[in-house]
């Protein structure tokens, strides 16, 4: 069955092409257009259209492509953009100007004065507990004595005939008592550090003992050798003398002193000095303080209080590069003195104290602990407040030790700086602007 052509070319829509010959057109229009001839036209006409769309597809997907690189370098030129503009702004935030760096010191220095003050505050409240302790025990003791005198008064009252050797009686227990007090003091007692590390056995010493052992140190530290100006650390004016060899042992003596002048306010230096000594003494006698002045390294225990103005403390500072404990007996002291111009000044000596009894208990120790453990025999340090007229006190902190060469002298330089700042920010912390 033959179909009857249009007798026009068929449109098939936009885009659509022409019949793929003229001969196609000029047949269906003569009547001999087969059933063959139309399918053949069609397959024809399908080609013709499937290659057109697949071309026009092709060049769709190329501007597709193209759009997509041009919008992706676009971003990516906002994107290098944004971040130039956070990295400027970046630096500009980090770079704060002259006033703002001072406000920000001055903030900081306030913030870390009022963690001091509060940190004082709760350290006195420690001391004034070890202290009313310390009141409650002597009170208690004396508590006890009297109790125990206290029957053999009550007995020679009630019985008038046996006074006289009931006095004697008590005379008798008083003096026995007394006796072996003191038998046991020379005989010493065992000391036990907090910090677990090896006891030892303690011999004290006298008033006498200790008198005599800070006028030696008073007249060493009186002779003054050639100072050569080091420079200055936080303030402190450093003087140090030259190296020079120990008579008798392998070591350097190594000498610093380190001098500064506070300005008192208003004629205030002899108030200021008096506040300095109130704070200074509790910071030089009580372990816990002592521990912060050398950066919490040193263990030391109270041995002797022989009065207000004279202990003896057991310190003990680990060495972990030796395997040693480096230990000493540190005599603490202070005197009050009236210059010849009127003026005062205050000097505390922290001198190393040693005995011949203790020495020989040292030598008793097993051999397994002494290897552990090195004593220190002589050393130590003055700090000395003067006033050098109404309005100025002058702060001196002069420490002579051994050392074993200049590398070391120049640790040691270093590190008893550390001491006398670690000082000042303890017993100064409301005045470090005014230094």
């Amino acid at each position: 069955m033959s179909v009857r052509p249009t007798t026009a070319p068929l449109r098939i829509g936009h885009g659509a092409r022409p019949l793929a010959s003229e001969s196609h057109w000029l047949l269906s229009t003569a009547g001999k257009w087969t059933e063959e001839d139309e399918k053949e036209w069609k397959r024809q006409q399908h080609r013709e259209n499937m290659v057109f769309f697949r071309r026009k597809k092709k060049e769709q997907q190329a501007e597709l492509r193209n759009l997509h690189q041009q919008l992706e370098q676009r971003l990516q030129q906002h994107l290098a953009m944004q971040r130039r503009a956070a990295s400027r702004a970046t630096r500009i935030h980090h770079r704060p100007s002259r006033t703002e760096q001072k406000h920000a010191a001055v903030v900081h220095l306030i913030a870390e004065t009022e963690a001091l003050k509060i940190e004082n505050t709760a350290l006195r409240e420690r001391i004034d507990g070890h202290k009313t302790l310390r009141e409650s025990v002597v009170e208690a003791g004396d508590g006890l004595e009297s109790n125990a005198t206290e029957p053999t008064s009550s007995v020679s009252s009630r019985d008038g005939s046996n006074s006289d050797s009931s006095l004697s009686g008590s005379s008798l227990s008083s003096g026995s008592s007394s006796l072996s007090h003191l038998i046991s003091l020379q005989r010493g007692w065992r000391v036990h550090l907090s910090g677990g590390e090896l006891s030892f056995h303690f011999h004290p010493f006298s008033k006498e003992q200790l008198d005599a052992v800070r006028q030696g140190y008073d007249a060493k530290f009186a002779e003054s050798p050639p100072m050569e100006s080091v420079g200055s650390m936080f303030g402190w004016d450093v003087e140090r003398a030259p190296l020079v060899p120990h008579p008798s042992l392998n070591v350097l003596i190594s000498r610093v002193r380190y001098t500064r002048r506070i300005h008192c306010a208003g004629g205030s230096a002899r108030d200021t000095m008096d506040k300095l000594d109130v704070e200074s003494w509790p910071v030089l006698t009580t372990p816990e303080l002592w521990q912060r002045i050398h950066g919490g390294v040193v263990t030391s225990q109270v041995l002797q209080a022989v009065d207000e103005d004279t202990y003896v403390i057991a310190r003990n500072t680990p060495d972990p590069t030796l395997g040693v404990h480096v230990r000493y007996l540190n005599l603490v002291s202070r005197r009050r003195n009236q210059l010849p111009d009127g003026w005062r000044s205050v000097s505390y000596a922290l001198v190393v104290v040693t005995s011949d009894a203790n020495k020989r208990s040292r030598e008793a120790e097993p051999e397994a602990e002494r290897r552990h453990v090195h004593w220190v025999n002589e050393g130590g340090a003055y700090m000395t407040l003067t006033q050098i007229d109404n309005d100025t006190l002058e702060v001196v902190y002069d420490h002579c030790s051994g050392c074993m060469n200049e590398q070391h002298a120049q640790y040691c330089l270093v590190n008893w700086g550390h001491i006398v700042i670690r000082w000042e920010q303890l017993v100064t912390p409301s005045r470090t602007l005014a230094f």
